[in-house]
């Protein structure tokens, strides 16, 4: 792999950008600083193992002080990328329903169903139960 193809991989990839809110429910796999996404595809992919299996989401920091002294020695722009993977959920009893239905829209997929504990997913099915009551027509669906 190369930078390009780790551009590339970004552009093509189910990877989602996470909004700051949502990192949290994550497991960070680390952060690459680099002249681009594709440099941080390609550092990451360099340094962690199996990070291509692993990752399924990003987030661009902000203001990353590591960024700003590679800029200000190599005299052009960098960026600073964290990395992540999914955790497993064991309780979600201290999350508000709107946070539970925003981990619910994010993860629609087997690999979040997989990471759920059968606590978190019948607390999950609560919440999901309890909006589909209050909107028969919405196009939720608990998790099995």
């Amino acid at each position: 792999m190369d930078i390009t193809d780790g551009l590339k991989i970004i552009g093509k990839s189910k990877w989602i950008e996470l909004p700051d809110d949502m990192a949290k429910y994550y497991k960070s796999l680390g952060t690459a600083t680099g002249t681009g996404y594709g440099h941080c595809v390609y550092l990451g992919n360099k340094y962690k193992e199996n990070f291509m299996d692993r990752v399924c989401g990003y987030r661009l920091i902000k203001n990353d002080k590591v960024a700003r002294q590679f800029e200000l020695t190599m005299k052009k722009e960098y960026i600073s990328v964290e990395f992540y993977e999914q955790k497993v959920l064991d309780d979600v009893s201290d999350l508000s329903e709107e946070d539970i239905m925003m981990i619910w829209y994010f993860h629609e997929s087997e690999q979040f169903i997989e990471k759920l504990s059968d606590k978190a997913k019948a607390q999950i099915n609560v919440v999901i139960r309890k909006r589909k009551q209050a909107d028969p027509n919405a196009e939720i669906w608990e998790i099995t």
